[in-house]
C-alpha cells in the first residue's frame, strides 16, 4: 500500500495535479501513522521511466510534493488576484466624459484631468492584460478587456484630436 501511495504521489506531482498531490499526501501520511513499511519496488532501474522523480527517497519527494503544492496554489492566488484585477477595470472602464458631452474648451483643468484619467485607465488596463495573460486567465475574459480597450483607445484618440481642433480654433 505504501508503494502504491508513493507512485500515486510521484505521478500527480509530475502531473501538477494539485488535488491529487494533497490527496496522495495525505494518503501517504495516514500509512506512516498505521506504521506501514516501505518495502523495496519489484521494478528495476532498468524498468524505471528515467524520470528524476522515480529515483527520490520518500523523503525528497514528499518535500518535492510540497514545494509543487505550494507554487500550484501561489499559481492559483495569482490567477485568481489577475482576473479579479481585470474585470475591476473592466468595470472601471465607464468612460465619465462620453464623445457627446460638449466640454468648455476654455476650461483646460477639466480636458487635462479627463485625459490624465483615459490614460491611467489605459495604462492600468494594458498592465492587468498582460498580467492575467500570464496567468492563465480565461481568454473569453481577456478579449473582452481586449475589445473594451481597443474601443477606449479610439475614444481617447478622438478626443484628444478634438480638444486639439477645438483649441486651434
Amino acid at each position: 500500500q505504501l508503494a502504491a501511495a508513493e507512485h500515486r504521489l510521484r505521478v500527480a506531482v509530475g502531473a501538477k495535479d494539485a488535488d491529487e498531490i494533497s490527496s496522495a499526501l495525505q494518503q501517504l501520511q495516514v500509512l506512516d501513522e498505521a506504521g506501514f513499511k516501505s518495502r523495496p519496488s519489484s521494478r528495476s532501474i532498468s524498468q524505471a521511466r528515467g524520470d528524476c522523480l522515480d529515483q527520490l527517497p520518500r523523503t525528497q519527494l514528499v518535500k518535492a510534493a510540497t514545494s509543487t503544492l505550494r507554487h500550484l496554489e501561489q499559481a492559483a492566488s495569482r490567477k485568481q488576484a489577475a482576473g479579479e484585477k481585470l474585470l475591476g477595470q473592466l468595470a472601471a472602464g465607464t468612460d465619465p466624459a462620453p464623445l457627446g458631452v460638449a466640454l468648455d474648451v476654455d476650461d483646460n483643468a477639466v480636458i487635462s484631468a479627463l485625459r490624465e484619467d483615459s490614460k491611467g485607465w489605459l495604462e492600468d488596463t494594458r498592465d492587468a492584460l498582460q498580467e492575467a495573460k500570464q496567468s492563465g486567465v480565461a481568454p473569453s475574459l481577456i478579449e473582452q478587456a481586449k475589445v473594451m480597450f481597443l474601443q477606449r483607445l479610439r475614444e481617447h484618440r478622438e478626443k484628444h484630436q478634438m480638444v486639439m481642433s477645438l483649441q486651434e480654433c
